[in-house]
């Protein structure tokens, strides 16, 4: 009689004993998971901000690069086409960094409001292979204006990014 009680105990104590393990374990989890977004959001606020930084380096390049096309001579138009080209391909990568941050934002549970920026995007994209084609045609004048331009949007698309940034926090 008594081994049997010392049995029934043992198996209810047990029982209790899983119960609490499978308690602790879906908490666990739920506190990975929410680590694990956290880590996720702080991910794409440092690509946020790494984006902006680049753009707003890309956008004062852009703009020494026009003042310099405004004032030089035509011999040396071949150099500064170079750095328009060497712009143009760290734009594209710009670009690739937004899809990125696109990317990034699209896999978190609660996704950040980001406002499209292709369009933006496209304009300055635009600006930029003017420039190289005036360049090319030798109208300095209407190359630094395209630059400027493309600095402008820049600047414009940064603001943007950074408004969108504060709204986050």
């Amino acid at each position: 009689e008594l081994q049997k009680m010392m049995e029934k105990i043992d198996k209810e104590k047990v029982a209790e004993m899983l119960d609490k393990i499978k308690e602790d374990t879906k908490n666990v989890e739920k506190e990975i998971d929410r680590n694990l977004e956290l880590f996720k959001q702080l991910e794409f606020e440092q690509k946020l901000q790494q984006t902006i930084d680049k753009l707003d380096e890309l956008a004062e390049d852009q703009e020494k690069l026009s003042d310099e096309t405004k004032k030089s001579e035509a011999s040396k138009l071949d150099e500064l086409k170079k750095e328009q080209s060497a712009l143009n391909e760290e734009f594209k990568q710009l670009k690739d960094d937004l899809d990125e941050l696109k990317k990034k934002n699209s896999e978190l549970e609660e996704p950040n409001k980001l406002e499209d920026t292709e369009e933006q995007e496209k304009d300055i994209e635009q600006d930029m292979e003017n420039s190289g084609n005036e360049m090319e045609s030798g109208k300095q004048q209407k190359a630094s204006q395209s630059q400027k331009s493309a600095s402008g949007k820049m600047n414009s698309l940064s603001s943007k990014l950074t408004q969108m940034q504060q709204e986050m926090e």
